[in-house]
Parts: structure tokens; C-alpha cells; sequence
């Protein structure tokens, strides 16, 4: 393969990967991508986790990256029956984001 073309389709494939990776551009991180994929698995204590390890180590710099871990953390705790840890993780959300509204299928 000539040398040109390689490096063509190098670039095309970093532009596909790029799209094809939904937390990729809009700025999620790769342990909150981490933590998503794990609550969408259903391993809701693990997501939480990891998650709450974001929160707390403060890893997390954007809005919508903040939401979502609370949503992962809220909802995990939901899932397992915490009731109370859950309301204080959408509290938590709510003070990032008062207008944000959960999906109401989930």
C-alpha cells in the first residue's frame, strides 16, 4: 500500500471511530463512559461505583458530564432500592442542572 493512501485511510478511520463513539464528542470521559456501559449492562452497584468515584474525586469538569454520573448514581440507587441514596443523588443532579428531566421510560 502506498504510503499516501495509508495515512488516508488512517484518517478516515480515527474520523469514524470518532463518530462512532457516543460519549467521545460530546466530551465524556472514558471511566464515566465506563460507568454508563456498566449501568446499561444492569451491574447497577458497580456503575455506582464508579460513578460516585468520579463525583468525589472531582474528575468530572462539564455540566452534562456532572448530570450524568448523578444519573447513573441516582438511578443505580433506585434500581438496588435505596431509596433515600437515590433522592439525595437526584437532589444532587438538580442542583447541576434545575430544568433537567428524567426520561420518564427508564
Amino acid at each position: 500500500m502506498r504510503p499516501s493512501l495509508a495515512r488516508g485511510s488512517l484518517a478516515l478511520l480515527g474520523v469514524l471511530g470518532a463518530l462512532l463513539a457516543p460519549g467521545a464528542a460530546l466530551g465524556a470521559s472514558d471511566p464515566l463512559r465506563q460507568a454508563r456501559n456498566t449501568f446499561e449492562y444492569g451491574s447497577y452497584d458497580d456503575a455506582r461505583r464508579l460513578a460516585e468515584g468520579l463525583l468525589s474525586s472531582h474528575q468530572l469538569a462539564e455540566e452534562r458530564d456532572l448530570v450524568e454520573a448523578y444519573r447513573i448514581v441516582g438511578l443505580s440507587h433506585f434500581y438496588l432500592n435505596h431509596t433515600e441514596s437515590a433522592r439525595r443523588a437526584f437532589v444532587e443532579l438538580l442542583s447541576v442542572d434545575p430544568d433537567y428531566t428524567m426520561d420518564p421510560f427508564l
